[in-house]
């Protein structure tokens, strides 16, 4: 049927690169609190399924 050819490379301006892109940015470090609780959900997270798995284990070998 009908096809949508669109080409926005061409249709762009041609622009001055900028001074300062080739630098690495500074990175602000935060607080690495958000990381330890996402790791310490994640440990409670598997403790539970292997427990879990392990009640279960028992319960179908006794």
């Amino acid at each position: 049927m009908y096809s949508l050819d669109i080409n926005f490379l061409n249709d762009r301006t041609e622009r001055p690169s900028e001074a300062g892109l080739g630098r690495a940015a500074r990175i602000q470090r935060e607080s690495p609190r958000p990381i330890y609780f996402g790791i310490a959900v994640a440990i409670a997270s598997l403790a539970l399924v292997g427990g879990a798995w392990l009640f279960c284990k028992i319960r179908i070998s006794s």
